[in-house]
């Protein structure tokens, strides 16, 4: 094994130890999982993958021994600190087995570290073209990108894909003509021809990161989270000085991105008159159309939630699916824009579609089940 700096190569030479963690990454690899997790248990490990956005245990490593031997090798592989204990632990790999990067992550639980790796496609493409927004969404982010200056956000869970659109917004954009620079918590995915920088907790922060930046004479600005106040006003003012900034921020929804900027010191009057665009979305698992079947214990949950009488379908399982109910997800999405109002010339906030309406949507015509539907309210 050979660790330059914060990557390392996992090789398939390896130890029988060694080489059974490396065929869980591989069968991870197989099934499109974006997350492989090691959970340990008492006198066990437990081995789940996320598929699909849904946690599925892929193995069960039983024995005290045979576990605590298991979880040493992949400590080793994965190059953390084997002096540490009871410390979390991050690292970025590259694994020749897969075609994938990894980020590892180790964390101290009651009965020893968990370990959690990210699987990043190598050499992923992004475009606009694919990414399965609403058609009129994307022709208005586009009309967004096109502006010298301004600040567009998106909004939603961890694994919603923001991530993916950050990126397919960036690609779109991206040229010789301009300096396009990522600040990120860390870097996910290479992009050619966009200069990246990968913040470390502890020694930089984005606000930090972000004064140097300006100084890097910069056309397009990515910074991967506006989490406080001190991020809020330099990307704010960023987006107010000639540059357009693309950020993350936590909020339920598209128009509570404004509430949150506010709550972090800023004024209305500073957010609309700098923000482009901002956005809401989620990514629910998609019901298996071969074994959907009819859920009508869960109707009187649609009705409260949405006063609709309609019966909603669930999938159940079968050989095409894995016997996991999901085959893909579906993306809900909502976004605002600002437009200037023709009685007061103030820049007001113009809300576009609903997660709730288009979650209704798929659920009138099957393609999500009604635990998930509900859950927005």
């Amino acid at each position: 094994m050979v660790i330059a700096t914060n990557e390392q190569n996992l090789s398939a030479k390896a130890s029988p130890f060694e080489s059974n963690f490396l065929h869980l990454l591989c069968l991870a690899a197989e099934q499109n999982a974006s997350d492989l997790h090691l959970d340990p248990m008492d006198g066990a490990v437990r081995v789940r993958i996320r598929v699909d956005g849904t946690l599925r245990v892929l193995q069960w490593i039983k024995g005290a021994t045979y576990a605590g031997r298991f979880f040493h090798e992949a400590k080793k592989v994965c190059g953390f600190d084997m002096g540490l204990i009871s410390v979390p632990q991050d690292r970025r790999l590259r694994a020749e087995v897969v075609p994938y990067d990894l980020r590892a992550s180790l964390i101290p639980t009651l009965y020893g570290e968990k370990i959690v790796l990210r699987l990043l496609q190598r050499g992923k493409q992004f475009s606009l073209e694919t990414y399965a927004m609403p058609k009129d969404a994307k022709v208005d982010l586009r009309r967004a990108l096109q502006r010298p200056q301004g600040l567009i956000l998106l909004s939603g869970p961890t694994g919603g894909g923001k991530t993916t659109l950050l990126y397919s917004a960036l690609a779109a954009i991206n040229a010789e003509e301009l300096n396009v620079h990522t600040l990120e918590d860390p870097v996910e995915y290479d992009l050619p021809g966009v200069i990246q920088t990968s913040i470390s907790p502890g020694e930089m922060s984005f606000a930090g990161a972000l004064r140097a930046l300006m100084r890097q004479d910069p056309d397009v600005i990515m910074v991967g989270e506006i989490r406080d106040e001190e991020t809020a006003l330099a990307a704010v003012h960023a987006a107010a000085t000639g540059h357009l900034v693309l950020s993350t921020i936590h909020a339920n929804s598209a128009c509570s991105s404004i509430n949150r900027l506010e709550d972090l010191g800023l004024s209305y009057e500073q957010v609309s008159a700098n923000l482009l665009f901002a956005s809401a979305q989620r990514l629910f698992p998609r019901n298996c159309p071969d074994c959907v079947q009819p859920d009508e214990a869960n109707q009187h949950l649609v009705y409260n939630t949405f006063r609709d009488s309609l019966i909603p379908v669930r999938s159940v399982g079968c050989k095409v699916c894995g016997h996991t109910g999901v085959r893909g997800r579906a993306l809900v999405f909502e976004y605002l824009t600002f437009v200037r109002s023709p009685n007061t010339g103030n820049r007001e906030a113009q809300p576009h579609g609903s997660l709730k309406g288009q979650a209704l949507e798929y659920l009138r015509k099957g393609v999500i089940n009604a635990e998930h539907a509900c859950s927005l309210e």
